[in-house]
């Protein structure tokens, strides 16, 4: 007997850093302690940008932006700092996860049951419950 991928788990982020909403990244930015301040520039800095088109024959003139009628969400692709409120984001996202998350019982071919309650490209991760894996020993597993 051979052991075959039974679930295939497809994370697609593309245009994520795109979708990020500015007060959700806010709050999740306060929540691993950055400074508010910091926080006030990024978002005044995301609602008066002005985004100016640029193809082959040039850079455009008019320019469109953020309005209240209009809204202009995410950091943005290429931005410095998207890869990091991305992964702010993320880990609200999966610490409300795990601490709500009451998983699936697989049965393996062996006739084992495993329980599993959360997917990760990397790998999979359990909620922390007593005697089960946590979050911080899964992402020191999943960083060697």
């Amino acid at each position: 007997m051979s052991m075959k991928i039974g679930i295939n788990f497809n994370l697609d982020a593309s245009s994520c850093y795109d979708r990020i909403l500015t007060s959700v990244a806010s709050l999740c930015s306060r929540r691993i302690g950055m400074h508010k301040n910091i926080l006030r520039v990024n978002t005044s800095t995301l609602e008066q940008a002005q985004y100016h088109l640029k193809t082959n024959l040039g850079v455009s003139k008019g320019h469109y932006c953020h309005s209240p009628d209009h809204p202009i969400h995410g950091t943005g692709q290429g931005s410095g700092n998207s890869p990091s409120i991305w992964c702010f984001v993320c880990s609200a996202l999966f610490d409300a996860f795990a601490s709500t998350a009451h998983g699936a019982q697989f049965t393996m071919y062996d006739g084992t049951k495993k329980n599993r309650s959360l997917f990760y490209p990397t790998g999979v991760w359990t909620p922390t419950r007593p005697g089960q894996t946590t979050l911080k020993e899964c992402a020191e597993c999943t960083s060697q």
